[in-house]
Protein backbone atom coordinates (compact mmCIF):
# COMPACT_ATOMS: atom_id res chain seq x y z
CA UNK A 1 0.00 0.00 0.00
CA UNK A 2 1.58 3.34 -0.87
CA UNK A 3 1.74 6.43 2.00
CA UNK A 4 2.61 9.82 1.84
CA UNK A 5 2.54 10.07 -1.99
CA UNK A 6 1.85 13.31 -3.27
CA UNK A 7 -0.79 13.66 -6.69
CA UNK A 8 -0.44 15.83 -9.70
CA UNK A 9 -3.38 16.99 -10.18
CA UNK A 10 -3.63 18.16 -13.83
CA UNK A 11 -6.79 21.04 -15.02
CA UNK A 12 -8.89 18.69 -17.01
CA UNK A 13 -8.02 15.11 -16.67
CA UNK A 14 -9.99 13.51 -14.46
CA UNK A 15 -8.66 14.62 -11.00
CA UNK A 16 -11.74 15.14 -9.13
CA UNK A 17 -12.54 11.77 -9.57
CA UNK A 18 -9.30 10.33 -8.54
CA UNK A 19 -8.90 12.45 -5.39
CA UNK A 20 -12.52 11.21 -4.23
CA UNK A 21 -11.03 7.59 -4.83
CA UNK A 22 -7.83 8.47 -2.68
CA UNK A 23 -9.62 10.06 0.04
CA UNK A 24 -12.38 7.36 0.40
CA UNK A 25 -9.63 4.71 0.71
CA UNK A 26 -8.15 6.47 3.15
CA UNK A 27 -4.78 6.81 1.28
CA UNK A 28 -2.28 9.61 2.70
CA UNK A 29 -1.43 12.04 0.54
CA UNK A 30 -0.75 15.68 -0.62
CA UNK A 31 -2.58 17.14 -3.74
CA UNK A 32 -1.44 19.95 -5.88
CA UNK A 33 -3.62 21.55 -8.16
CA UNK A 34 -3.32 24.70 -10.32
CA UNK A 35 0.42 25.14 -9.75
CA UNK A 36 3.78 24.38 -11.45
CA UNK A 37 5.06 21.26 -9.64
CA UNK A 38 8.73 21.50 -8.01
CA UNK A 39 10.73 18.03 -7.98
CA UNK A 40 11.46 17.11 -4.45
CA UNK A 41 13.63 13.51 -4.46
CA UNK A 42 12.64 12.19 -1.13
CA UNK A 43 8.35 12.31 -2.42
CA UNK A 44 6.75 9.80 -4.50
CA UNK A 45 4.43 10.91 -7.15
CA UNK A 46 1.47 10.13 -8.55
CA UNK A 47 0.39 12.13 -11.48
CA UNK A 48 -2.78 12.23 -14.03
CA UNK A 49 -2.65 12.94 -17.59
CA UNK A 50 -4.83 13.09 -20.51
CA UNK A 51 -3.90 13.70 -24.24
CA UNK A 52 -3.38 17.08 -24.51
CA UNK A 53 -6.02 18.37 -27.49
CA UNK A 54 -9.04 16.96 -25.68
CA UNK A 55 -7.38 18.35 -22.19
CA UNK A 56 -7.35 21.91 -24.03
CA UNK A 57 -10.58 21.44 -25.54
CA UNK A 58 -12.40 20.56 -22.58
CA UNK A 59 -11.10 23.21 -20.54
CA UNK A 60 -11.98 25.85 -22.98
CA UNK A 61 -15.64 24.64 -23.07
CA UNK A 62 -15.96 24.11 -19.43
CA UNK A 63 -14.83 27.72 -18.58
CA UNK A 64 -17.13 28.97 -21.38
CA UNK A 65 -20.25 27.29 -19.56
CA UNK A 66 -19.24 28.17 -15.94
CA UNK A 67 -18.87 31.82 -16.84
CA UNK A 68 -22.30 32.29 -19.04
CA UNK A 69 -24.01 30.59 -16.28
CA UNK A 70 -22.39 33.22 -13.94
CA UNK A 71 -21.78 36.37 -16.28
CA UNK A 72 -20.48 38.52 -13.39
CA UNK A 73 -17.10 35.91 -12.95
CA UNK A 74 -14.48 37.15 -14.57
CA UNK A 75 -15.89 39.17 -17.30
CA UNK A 76 -12.73 39.82 -19.12
CA UNK A 77 -12.51 35.64 -19.44
CA UNK A 78 -15.71 35.70 -20.72
CA UNK A 79 -15.16 38.69 -23.46
CA UNK A 80 -12.07 36.63 -24.55
CA UNK A 81 -14.02 33.06 -24.53
CA UNK A 82 -17.13 34.47 -26.18
CA UNK A 83 -14.72 37.00 -28.84
CA UNK A 84 -13.99 33.50 -30.66
CA UNK A 85 -17.32 31.59 -29.55
CA UNK A 86 -16.02 27.89 -30.31
CA UNK A 87 -12.37 25.92 -30.52
CA UNK A 88 -12.45 26.22 -34.41
CA UNK A 89 -12.43 29.75 -34.16
CA UNK A 90 -9.87 29.85 -32.30
CA UNK A 91 -7.77 27.86 -34.18
CA UNK A 92 -8.10 30.17 -37.23
CA UNK A 93 -6.35 32.43 -35.52
CA UNK A 94 -3.81 30.88 -33.73
CA UNK A 95 -1.71 31.24 -36.46
CA UNK A 96 -0.56 33.65 -39.82
CA UNK A 97 -1.19 32.38 -42.98
CA UNK A 98 3.01 32.11 -43.26
CA UNK A 99 2.84 29.54 -40.63
CA UNK A 100 3.89 31.69 -37.24
CA UNK A 101 2.36 31.62 -34.15
CA UNK A 102 0.04 34.68 -33.68
CA UNK A 103 1.27 36.37 -30.63
CA UNK A 104 -1.74 37.96 -30.05
CA UNK A 105 -3.52 35.22 -29.43
CA UNK A 106 -1.28 33.27 -27.40
CA UNK A 107 -1.15 36.19 -25.09
CA UNK A 108 -4.83 35.94 -24.70
CA UNK A 109 -5.28 32.19 -23.60
CA UNK A 110 -2.27 32.27 -21.45
CA UNK A 111 -3.34 35.87 -19.76
CA UNK A 112 -3.61 35.76 -16.14
CA UNK A 113 -7.72 36.52 -15.40
CA UNK A 114 -8.37 37.82 -11.87
CA UNK A 115 -5.86 37.49 -8.93
CA UNK A 116 -5.04 34.28 -9.06
CA UNK A 117 -1.63 34.18 -10.14
CA UNK A 118 -2.00 31.91 -12.88
CA UNK A 119 -3.89 31.54 -16.31
CA UNK A 120 -6.92 29.21 -16.63
CA UNK A 121 -7.31 25.54 -17.05
CA UNK A 122 -7.12 25.88 -20.99
CA UNK A 123 -3.55 27.14 -20.58
CA UNK A 124 -2.57 25.24 -17.76
CA UNK A 125 -1.65 22.06 -19.53
CA UNK A 126 1.15 19.16 -19.11
CA UNK A 127 3.99 21.61 -19.63
CA UNK A 128 2.81 24.39 -17.54
CA UNK A 129 2.26 21.44 -14.26
CA UNK A 130 5.28 19.25 -15.02
CA UNK A 131 7.58 20.87 -17.96
CA UNK A 132 10.07 21.58 -15.43
CA UNK A 133 9.59 19.22 -13.16
CA UNK A 134 9.94 15.99 -16.09
CA UNK A 135 13.67 17.63 -16.44
CA UNK A 136 14.63 16.58 -13.04
CA UNK A 137 12.91 13.47 -11.64
CA UNK A 138 13.40 10.14 -10.89
CA UNK A 139 11.87 7.76 -12.82
CA UNK A 140 12.17 5.50 -9.57
CA UNK A 141 9.63 8.58 -7.77
CA UNK A 142 6.66 7.77 -9.96
CA UNK A 143 4.33 4.93 -8.41
CA UNK A 144 2.22 5.63 -11.59
CA UNK A 145 0.15 7.77 -13.70
CA UNK A 146 -3.11 7.38 -14.37
CA UNK A 147 -4.85 8.23 -17.82
CA UNK A 148 -8.21 10.16 -17.86
CA UNK A 149 -9.07 7.98 -21.01
CA UNK A 150 -7.53 4.37 -19.14
CA UNK A 151 -8.73 6.17 -15.72
CA UNK A 152 -10.05 2.75 -13.81
CA UNK A 153 -7.95 0.71 -15.25
CA UNK A 154 -5.21 2.41 -13.90
CA UNK A 155 -6.28 2.91 -10.76
CA UNK A 156 -6.90 -1.02 -10.24
CA UNK A 157 -3.52 -1.62 -12.01
CA UNK A 158 -1.58 0.82 -9.36
CA UNK A 159 -3.58 0.36 -6.28
CA UNK A 160 -5.35 -3.21 -6.56
CA UNK A 161 -8.76 -1.44 -5.72
CA UNK A 162 -11.54 -1.10 -8.18
CA UNK A 163 -12.99 2.29 -9.11
CA UNK A 164 -16.64 2.53 -8.82
CA UNK A 165 -17.29 5.91 -9.14
CA UNK A 166 -18.34 8.34 -11.64
CA UNK A 167 -16.53 10.23 -13.68
CA UNK A 168 -18.15 14.61 -14.30
CA UNK A 169 -20.76 14.32 -17.01
CA UNK A 170 -19.70 16.94 -19.11
CA UNK A 171 -21.93 16.15 -22.28
CA UNK A 172 -23.69 19.77 -21.27
CA UNK A 173 -21.00 21.64 -22.62
CA UNK A 174 -18.91 19.31 -25.42
CA UNK A 175 -18.82 21.02 -28.33
CA UNK A 176 -17.54 19.17 -31.57
CA UNK A 177 -13.70 20.03 -33.11
CA UNK A 178 -12.90 19.45 -36.71
CA UNK A 179 -9.63 17.55 -37.75
CA UNK A 180 -8.03 20.98 -39.21
CA UNK A 181 -8.17 22.63 -35.57
CA UNK A 182 -6.98 19.31 -33.72
CA UNK A 183 -3.92 19.00 -35.94
CA UNK A 184 -3.08 23.00 -35.27
CA UNK A 185 -3.79 22.14 -31.75
CA UNK A 186 -1.21 19.53 -31.16
CA UNK A 187 1.29 21.99 -33.34
CA UNK A 188 0.54 24.43 -30.21
CA UNK A 189 0.66 22.44 -27.51
CA UNK A 190 3.48 20.50 -28.72
CA UNK A 191 5.61 21.11 -25.24
CA UNK A 192 2.47 19.04 -23.52
CA UNK A 193 3.53 16.27 -25.60
CA UNK A 194 7.20 16.87 -25.16
CA UNK A 195 6.22 16.34 -21.33
CA UNK A 196 4.51 12.64 -22.84
CA UNK A 197 7.61 11.95 -24.91
CA UNK A 198 9.81 11.81 -21.63
CA UNK A 199 7.83 10.09 -19.52
CA UNK A 200 7.75 7.36 -21.89
CA UNK A 201 11.30 7.31 -22.79
CA UNK A 202 11.71 6.64 -18.86
CA UNK A 203 9.02 3.50 -19.43
CA UNK A 204 6.48 5.10 -16.94
CA UNK A 205 3.65 4.79 -19.48
CA UNK A 206 1.85 1.66 -20.69
CA UNK A 207 1.91 0.93 -24.80
CA UNK A 208 -1.81 1.86 -24.94
CA UNK A 209 -1.19 5.00 -22.56
CA UNK A 210 1.09 6.27 -24.89
CA UNK A 211 -0.82 5.77 -28.00
CA UNK A 212 -3.91 7.38 -26.90
CA UNK A 213 -1.42 10.07 -25.07
CA UNK A 214 0.15 11.37 -27.94
CA UNK A 215 -2.34 10.97 -31.26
Amino acid sequence: MYKNFTFIHIGKCGGSTITTFLKENNFNFNGIHVQRVRYKPDIKYLIVLRNPVDRFISAFYWRKYLLESNKKQKPDELKFLQKYESVDNLCNNLYTKNGDLNSSTDDEINYKYGNTGHPEHYAMGLDYYIGDFVKKYNPRNIIGIICTETLKHDISKIFGIGCNIHKKNNKKYKQSVSKRSKLILKKYLHKDYAVIENLNDSNLLSENQYKLLSK
